[in-house]
Protein backbone atom coordinates (compact mmCIF):
# COMPACT_ATOMS: atom_id res chain seq x y z
CA UNK A 1 0.00 0.00 0.00
CA UNK A 2 1.56 3.27 -1.08
CA UNK A 3 1.66 6.40 1.12
CA UNK A 4 -0.39 9.42 0.33
CA UNK A 5 1.49 11.86 -1.95
CA UNK A 6 0.91 14.86 0.42
CA UNK A 7 2.23 12.93 3.42
CA UNK A 8 5.35 11.96 1.51
CA UNK A 9 5.89 15.58 0.50
CA UNK A 10 5.64 16.89 4.08
CA UNK A 11 8.03 14.23 5.41
CA UNK A 12 10.52 15.05 2.66
CA UNK A 13 10.43 18.78 3.43
CA UNK A 14 10.97 18.17 7.17
CA UNK A 15 13.89 15.85 6.46
CA UNK A 16 15.56 18.33 4.11
CA UNK A 17 15.07 21.22 6.59
CA UNK A 18 16.50 19.12 9.40
CA UNK A 19 19.57 18.23 7.36
CA UNK A 20 20.22 21.75 6.04
CA UNK A 21 19.75 23.72 9.32
CA UNK A 22 22.56 22.79 11.63
CA UNK A 23 22.18 22.86 15.36
CA UNK A 24 23.15 26.31 16.74
CA UNK A 25 26.47 26.24 18.53
CA UNK A 26 28.10 29.24 20.26
CA UNK A 27 31.65 29.92 19.15
CA UNK A 28 34.29 29.08 21.70
CA UNK A 29 35.66 32.20 23.49
CA UNK A 30 39.14 33.27 22.54
CA UNK A 31 41.82 34.46 24.96
CA UNK A 32 41.08 38.04 23.89
CA UNK A 33 37.38 37.64 24.72
CA UNK A 34 38.16 36.28 28.17
CA UNK A 35 40.66 39.04 28.91
CA UNK A 36 38.19 41.70 27.78
CA UNK A 37 35.48 40.15 29.97
CA UNK A 38 37.79 40.15 32.99
CA UNK A 39 38.91 43.75 32.37
CA UNK A 40 35.31 44.92 32.03
CA UNK A 41 34.33 43.52 35.42
CA UNK A 42 37.58 44.60 37.07
CA UNK A 43 37.48 48.18 35.80
CA UNK A 44 33.88 48.56 36.92
CA UNK A 45 34.96 47.39 40.37
CA UNK A 46 37.79 49.94 40.52
CA UNK A 47 35.53 52.67 39.16
CA UNK A 48 33.00 51.97 41.91
CA UNK A 49 35.68 52.49 44.57
CA UNK A 50 36.50 55.89 43.08
CA UNK A 51 32.82 56.79 42.78
CA UNK A 52 32.14 55.85 46.41
CA UNK A 53 35.13 57.92 47.51
CA UNK A 54 33.82 60.90 45.55
CA UNK A 55 30.31 60.46 46.97
CA UNK A 56 31.63 60.47 50.55
CA UNK A 57 33.67 63.64 49.98
CA UNK A 58 30.69 65.46 48.43
CA UNK A 59 28.28 64.41 51.18
CA UNK A 60 30.73 65.03 54.03
CA UNK A 61 31.74 68.42 52.66
CA UNK A 62 28.13 69.55 52.40
CA UNK A 63 27.30 68.38 55.94
CA UNK A 64 30.47 69.23 57.87
CA UNK A 65 31.48 72.32 55.83
CA UNK A 66 35.13 71.26 55.98
CA UNK A 67 37.79 71.89 53.40
CA UNK A 68 38.50 68.79 51.29
CA UNK A 69 41.24 70.31 49.15
CA UNK A 70 43.78 67.60 49.88
CA UNK A 71 41.62 64.67 48.73
CA UNK A 72 39.03 65.93 46.23
CA UNK A 73 41.48 66.17 43.26
CA UNK A 74 42.48 62.51 43.68
CA UNK A 75 38.87 61.30 43.80
CA UNK A 76 37.86 63.31 40.72
CA UNK A 77 40.96 62.17 38.80
CA UNK A 78 40.32 58.50 39.69
CA UNK A 79 36.71 58.67 38.50
CA UNK A 80 37.47 60.62 35.31
CA UNK A 81 40.08 58.03 34.33
CA UNK A 82 38.40 54.80 35.41
CA UNK A 83 34.85 55.47 34.23
CA UNK A 84 35.67 56.05 30.53
CA UNK A 85 37.91 52.97 30.51
CA UNK A 86 35.11 50.90 32.06
CA UNK A 87 32.53 52.18 29.56
CA UNK A 88 34.81 51.47 26.58
CA UNK A 89 35.63 47.95 27.77
CA UNK A 90 31.96 47.29 28.46
CA UNK A 91 30.99 48.51 24.99
CA UNK A 92 33.39 46.23 23.13
CA UNK A 93 32.71 43.27 25.43
CA UNK A 94 28.95 43.76 25.08
CA UNK A 95 29.19 43.39 21.30
CA UNK A 96 30.55 39.86 21.65
CA UNK A 97 29.09 38.84 25.03
CA UNK A 98 27.37 35.44 24.72
CA UNK A 99 23.77 35.11 25.84
CA UNK A 100 24.69 32.05 27.89
CA UNK A 101 28.13 31.72 29.38
CA UNK A 102 29.89 28.42 29.92
CA UNK A 103 33.28 27.13 30.81
CA UNK A 104 35.88 29.74 31.66
CA UNK A 105 33.56 32.68 30.85
CA UNK A 106 31.09 31.29 33.39
CA UNK A 107 33.90 31.02 35.96
CA UNK A 108 35.01 34.64 35.38
CA UNK A 109 31.42 35.82 35.73
CA UNK A 110 30.84 33.87 38.95
CA UNK A 111 34.02 35.17 40.60
CA UNK A 112 33.16 38.82 39.97
CA UNK A 113 29.45 38.33 40.70
CA UNK A 114 30.31 36.95 44.14
CA UNK A 115 32.66 39.87 44.81
CA UNK A 116 30.06 42.48 43.83
CA UNK A 117 27.37 40.70 45.85
CA UNK A 118 29.58 40.67 48.96
CA UNK A 119 30.38 44.37 48.54
CA UNK A 120 26.69 45.19 48.12
CA UNK A 121 25.68 43.27 51.26
CA UNK A 122 28.66 44.60 53.22
CA UNK A 123 27.84 48.21 52.26
CA UNK A 124 24.25 47.72 53.36
CA UNK A 125 25.33 46.21 56.70
CA UNK A 126 27.73 49.05 57.50
CA UNK A 127 25.18 51.66 56.41
CA UNK A 128 22.65 50.29 58.89
CA UNK A 129 25.40 50.06 61.52
CA UNK A 130 26.27 53.75 61.11
CA UNK A 131 22.61 54.76 61.34
CA UNK A 132 22.11 52.72 64.52
CA UNK A 133 25.33 54.05 66.01
CA UNK A 134 24.13 57.57 65.29
CA UNK A 135 20.92 56.88 67.20
CA UNK A 136 22.34 55.14 70.27
CA UNK A 137 25.64 56.99 70.78
CA UNK A 138 26.36 60.61 71.62
CA UNK A 139 28.80 61.15 68.80
CA UNK A 140 30.62 64.48 68.70
CA UNK A 141 30.80 64.24 64.91
CA UNK A 142 27.40 63.05 63.66
CA UNK A 143 28.22 64.42 60.20
CA UNK A 144 30.76 61.65 59.73
CA UNK A 145 28.29 58.88 60.58
CA UNK A 146 25.59 60.39 58.37
CA UNK A 147 28.05 60.80 55.49
CA UNK A 148 29.16 57.18 55.76
CA UNK A 149 25.57 55.95 56.00
CA UNK A 150 24.47 57.86 52.89
CA UNK A 151 27.59 56.81 50.96
CA UNK A 152 27.23 53.14 51.87
CA UNK A 153 23.52 53.07 50.99
CA UNK A 154 24.28 54.47 47.55
CA UNK A 155 27.21 52.06 47.31
CA UNK A 156 24.93 49.10 48.00
CA UNK A 157 22.65 50.16 45.15
CA UNK A 158 25.57 50.65 42.76
CA UNK A 159 27.10 47.27 43.60
CA UNK A 160 23.67 45.68 43.16
CA UNK A 161 23.38 47.17 39.67
CA UNK A 162 26.91 46.01 38.89
CA UNK A 163 25.97 42.51 40.02
CA UNK A 164 23.04 42.52 37.57
CA UNK A 165 25.32 43.77 34.79
CA UNK A 166 27.75 40.95 35.51
CA UNK A 167 25.07 38.25 35.45
CA UNK A 168 23.25 39.99 32.58
CA UNK A 169 19.91 38.20 33.03
CA UNK A 170 17.34 38.30 30.23
CA UNK A 171 15.30 41.48 30.69
CA UNK A 172 13.13 43.78 28.59
CA UNK A 173 15.94 46.34 28.69
CA UNK A 174 19.37 44.77 28.43
CA UNK A 175 21.63 45.55 31.41
CA UNK A 176 24.65 45.87 29.13
CA UNK A 177 22.91 48.91 27.59
CA UNK A 178 21.18 50.27 30.69
CA UNK A 179 24.05 49.91 33.19
CA UNK A 180 26.76 52.08 31.52
CA UNK A 181 24.21 54.81 30.83
CA UNK A 182 23.01 54.74 34.44
CA UNK A 183 26.56 54.98 35.77
CA UNK A 184 27.36 57.93 33.51
CA UNK A 185 24.23 59.79 34.65
CA UNK A 186 24.87 59.10 38.35
CA UNK A 187 28.52 60.06 38.12
CA UNK A 188 27.79 63.23 36.17
CA UNK A 189 25.45 64.33 38.95
CA UNK A 190 28.07 63.81 41.66
CA UNK A 191 30.81 65.43 39.57
CA UNK A 192 28.64 68.53 39.20
CA UNK A 193 28.02 68.46 42.96
CA UNK A 194 31.76 68.10 43.57
CA UNK A 195 32.63 71.13 41.44
CA UNK A 196 29.79 73.21 42.89
CA UNK A 197 30.66 72.19 46.46
CA UNK A 198 34.18 71.10 47.54
CA UNK A 199 36.05 72.32 44.44
CA UNK A 200 34.51 75.80 44.40
CA UNK A 201 35.03 76.11 48.17
CA UNK A 202 38.64 75.05 47.73
CA UNK A 203 39.20 77.79 45.18
CA UNK A 204 37.40 80.34 47.37
CA UNK A 205 39.51 79.54 50.46
CA UNK A 206 42.85 79.26 48.66
CA UNK A 207 44.19 82.40 50.35
CA UNK A 208 43.12 81.07 53.75
CA UNK A 209 45.30 78.00 53.28
CA UNK A 210 48.12 80.12 51.94
CA UNK A 211 48.01 82.26 55.07
CA UNK A 212 47.69 79.36 57.52
CA UNK A 213 50.55 77.41 55.94
CA UNK A 214 53.03 80.26 55.61
CA UNK A 215 52.36 82.81 58.34
CA UNK A 216 54.90 81.16 60.63
CA UNK A 217 57.61 81.96 58.07
CA UNK A 218 56.77 85.66 58.41
CA UNK A 219 57.10 85.32 62.19
CA UNK A 220 60.50 83.66 61.77
CA UNK A 221 61.62 86.51 59.47
CA UNK A 222 60.57 89.13 62.05
CA UNK A 223 62.44 87.25 64.77
CA UNK A 224 65.52 87.14 62.55
CA UNK A 225 65.28 90.88 61.97
CA UNK A 226 64.94 91.53 65.71
CA UNK A 227 67.94 89.32 66.41
CA UNK A 228 70.12 91.27 63.94
CA UNK A 229 68.95 94.81 64.75
CA UNK A 230 67.56 94.42 68.32
CA UNK A 231 64.33 96.09 67.28
CA UNK A 232 61.18 95.32 65.36
CA UNK A 233 60.96 96.14 61.65
CA UNK A 234 58.89 99.17 60.69
CA UNK A 235 57.02 97.16 58.07
CA UNK A 236 57.01 93.72 56.55
CA UNK A 237 58.87 95.11 53.55
CA UNK A 238 61.95 95.31 55.77
CA UNK A 239 62.09 91.56 56.46
CA UNK A 240 63.32 88.84 54.14
CA UNK A 241 60.73 86.18 53.28
CA UNK A 242 60.80 83.61 50.50
CA UNK A 243 58.53 81.25 48.58
CA UNK A 244 54.84 81.34 49.47
CA UNK A 245 55.44 83.55 52.50
CA UNK A 246 56.63 86.28 50.15
CA UNK A 247 53.37 85.89 48.24
CA UNK A 248 51.16 86.71 51.23
CA UNK A 249 53.38 89.69 52.09
CA UNK A 250 53.52 91.07 48.54
CA UNK A 251 49.76 90.71 48.10
CA UNK A 252 49.02 92.40 51.40
CA UNK A 253 47.31 89.35 52.91
CA UNK A 254 49.11 89.97 56.22
CA UNK A 255 49.50 93.26 58.06
CA UNK A 256 51.97 93.99 60.88
CA UNK A 257 51.00 96.24 63.76
CA UNK A 258 53.85 97.37 65.98
CA UNK A 259 53.39 97.66 69.72
CA UNK A 260 55.57 99.32 72.31
CA UNK A 261 58.38 97.26 73.76
CA UNK A 262 57.98 96.51 77.44
CA UNK A 263 60.55 95.85 80.15
CA UNK A 264 59.90 92.55 81.83
CA UNK A 265 60.43 91.91 85.54
CA UNK A 266 62.32 88.71 84.72
CA UNK A 267 66.10 88.70 84.78
CA UNK A 268 68.15 87.18 81.98
CA UNK A 269 71.10 84.85 82.50
CA UNK A 270 73.53 87.70 81.78
CA UNK A 271 71.87 89.87 84.40
CA UNK A 272 69.51 92.76 83.91
CA UNK A 273 65.91 92.87 82.87
CA UNK A 274 64.74 91.50 79.56
CA UNK A 275 62.82 93.35 76.88
CA UNK A 276 59.71 91.94 75.24
CA UNK A 277 59.01 93.18 71.73
CA UNK A 278 55.26 93.14 71.23
CA UNK A 279 53.60 93.20 67.81
CA UNK A 280 50.56 91.86 65.97
CA UNK A 281 50.07 90.15 62.64
CA UNK A 282 46.56 90.67 61.27
CA UNK A 283 45.01 88.61 58.49
CA UNK A 284 41.49 88.17 57.10
CA UNK A 285 40.07 84.69 56.65
CA UNK A 286 37.20 84.05 54.24
CA UNK A 287 36.01 80.99 56.13
CA UNK A 288 36.39 79.66 59.67
CA UNK A 289 38.53 76.64 60.47
CA UNK A 290 37.66 74.14 63.20
CA UNK A 291 40.22 71.46 62.40
CA UNK A 292 43.01 72.76 64.63
CA UNK A 293 43.25 73.07 68.38
CA UNK A 294 43.15 76.19 70.56
CA UNK A 295 46.48 76.83 72.25
CA UNK A 296 47.11 79.35 75.00
CA UNK A 297 49.78 82.07 74.64
CA UNK A 298 53.08 81.49 76.43
CA UNK A 299 53.66 85.10 77.44
CA UNK A 300 52.00 87.77 79.57
CA UNK A 301 49.10 89.91 78.36
CA UNK A 302 48.09 87.17 75.94
CA UNK A 303 51.16 87.70 73.75
CA UNK A 304 52.56 84.39 72.52
CA UNK A 305 56.11 83.44 71.63
CA UNK A 306 54.88 81.43 68.65
CA UNK A 307 51.95 81.48 66.25
CA UNK A 308 49.20 78.89 65.87
CA UNK A 309 46.87 79.47 62.93
CA UNK A 310 44.61 76.49 63.65
CA UNK A 311 40.98 76.84 64.72
CA UNK A 312 40.49 80.40 63.53
CA UNK A 313 37.18 82.23 63.01
CA UNK A 314 35.94 83.90 59.84
CA UNK A 315 36.98 87.51 59.27
CA UNK A 316 39.92 89.49 60.59
CA UNK A 317 42.16 87.78 63.12
CA UNK A 318 45.08 89.52 64.85
CA UNK A 319 47.73 87.29 66.37
CA UNK A 320 49.47 88.86 69.39
CA UNK A 321 53.13 87.91 69.33
CA UNK A 322 56.18 88.64 71.48
CA UNK A 323 59.95 88.34 71.10
CA UNK A 324 62.13 87.94 74.20
CA UNK A 325 65.39 89.88 73.92
CA UNK A 326 67.16 87.44 76.25
CA UNK A 327 66.42 84.55 73.88
CA UNK A 328 67.74 86.60 70.98
CA UNK A 329 71.01 87.11 72.82
CA UNK A 330 71.30 83.39 73.46
CA UNK A 331 70.76 82.70 69.77
CA UNK A 332 73.38 85.24 68.77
Amino acid sequence: MSAHPKAVSIISIMTIAKNKVPKHEQPKPTAGNIILQWLTYAFWGWALLGINWLIFIVVFSSLAHQDQTEVIPYAIAAVLVLLPISVVCDYFYGKQEPAKKSGITMAVMIVHAVIFALFAIGSLIFAVFNLLQLLVSASALPETSVSWAVTLLISAVLYGLTLLRTINPPMKVSMKKLYPLSMIVILTGFLIAAFVGPVSKSLYTRDDRLISNNLYMVVDAIQMYAMNYEKLPNSLNDVVVTDSAADIVDRGLVEKKKKKSVISDSVSEEGGKTTLFHYQLCVTYKESDTTGFVSRPMATDEYAMYIDTGNHPKGQVCYKLAIDSSELKLVR
